[in-house]
């Protein structure tokens, strides 16, 4: 997962993400690691949905595209950060145990 915080300058933040993925992905190749490029998300974090001059970044030969939300550590993160996706979720899950039981 990748966490973007869109400025001013989006091709400079750009530039930072791919210098940082060419970062892991020199890490992963000198320990024998794998990254799965389709698992990874990449959320902007802002009110903003055109970035002009934005690019977006490779990783192991894959263009991760930006996503509308990512889940990191069992909390779903959306672009706008509120906590809507989220908390549907959990009511959902929690729904369903409640019929479970019922049933049972």
């Amino acid at each position: 997962m990748c966490l973007l915080a869109m400025g001013k300058f989006p091709n400079m933040v750009s530039g930072l993400i791919q210098w940082a993925l060419y970062t892991v992905k020199a890490w992963c190749d000198e320990l024998g690691l794998s990254v799965n490029p389709d698992k990874t998300g990449l959320p902007a974090f802002t009110k903003r949905r055109k970035f002009p001059g934005f690019f977006e970044p490779c990783l192991f030969g894959t263009t991760l595209p930006r996503s509308m939300s990512v889940k990191y550590l069992g909390v779903i993160l959306d672009s706008w950060l509120t906590q809507r996706e989220h908390v549907d979720v959990k009511v959902r899950k929690a729904q369903n145990l409640l019929q479970a039981c019922r049933r049972a």
